[in-house]
């Protein structure tokens, strides 16, 4: 009987997709995700798993680089070197609108201050903590960009 031989890679490949299409297809030396009980790192070879997703950053790296994409939350399912991330709503850096994020923050912010309810302070709050994702992802590529300098 001829033994098989197993390949070891050193890349996930990553993809993240949202109602309107897929938003991001790429492969990375390994992936931070914005897990429900804190942030979870996926290295080639991890054990399978579906997982429920926090509002947050997923980065994802290479040797030389970070790069960051929003998810407002949704599932990943992690197996055989692959990452799917399904988004109710999601943007990769490139595609973040910074003064739409900042107004949207101080709208949540405001709302928040006058709001008496349990369902507006869940519903602001929700709305403050996406913007806050958007900006510091700005704040991460422009770090980034001053680094290569």
């Amino acid at each position: 009987m001829a033994e098989q031989e197993q390949t070891v890679t050193n890349r996930v490949k990553l993809e993240v997709a949202s109602p309107n299409g897929k938003v991001l297809e790429t492969e990375a030396a390994y992936v931070v995700l914005p897990g429900i009980a804190g942030q979870m790192n996926i290295y080639p070879d991890h054990f399978p798993l579906i997982t429920h997703l926090d509002v947050g950053i997923v980065e994802y790296h290479d040797e030389d680089q970070t790069r960051y994409c929003f998810v407002k939350g949704g599932v990943a399912q992690v197996g055989n070197d692959r990452i799917t991330v399904l988004s109710p709503a999601s943007e990769d850096e490139v595609d973040i609108d910074h003064p739409r994020a900042q107004a949207a923050l101080e709208r949540a912010r405001k709302k928040l201050s006058s709001s008496t309810g349990e369902k507006e302070l869940k519903r602001y709050s929700g709305s403050a903590a996406r913007a806050e994702a958007r900006i510091e992802i700005e704040m991460l590529v422009k770090k980034r960009q001053e680094d290569q300098l």
